[in-house]
């Protein structure tokens, strides 16, 4: 497995691993997302990739020393195979330092607070009614972490 930074021509793969993991994510993606953030000039989207792409991160810089963890989603058939902690490690080491990293997590998803928890961050607060969970309108809170490189 290599990791590499997401091109033009990775989309549809990233839009369907991304579908894949809203189900315990409660991040929905809209259509075309996917090529906004590896178009855009303050995003770094990562992709891991064997023959296929098997997971990416998509990571948005918000100031000179801060960025915002957008998400990081693997193929649901390769779930806890250390592919989400690979991409991890080469963001932190694409990143300046020192810097922030802020991420939320939906509050059931306990999964992915172990992850990010096991790999360093630190619970800061929870923001109510973060995520909406379903056409209803239904809302769930996001518990917000923190990576602080230096």
């Amino acid at each position: 497995m290599r990791v590499r930074v997401a091109a033009a021509g990775d989309e549809q793969v990233i839009a369907a691993i991304a579908c894949q993991a809203a189900t315990v994510s409660r991040v929905l993606w809209e259509p075309g997302r996917a090529a906004k953030e590896i178009a855009a000039a303050q995003s770094l989207v990562l992709v891991a990739q064997t023959d296929v792409v098997i997971g990416f991160l998509a990571a948005r810089r918000v100031a000179e020393d801060e960025w915002e963890l957008d998400m990081i989603a693997v193929d649901a058939s390769l779930w806890r195979g250390g592919v989400g902690s690979s991409l991890l490690r080469e963001f932190f080491a694409r990143v300046s330092r020192p810097c922030k990293i802020y991420l939320e997590v939906a509050e059931s998803n306990l999964v992915a607070q172990e992850f990010y928890k096991k790999s360093g961050a630190k619970p800061v607060f929870i923001r109510k009614d973060y995520y909406r969970t379903d056409e209803s309108g239904s809302q769930e809170a996001a518990c917000v972490l923190l990576f602080q490189l230096s």
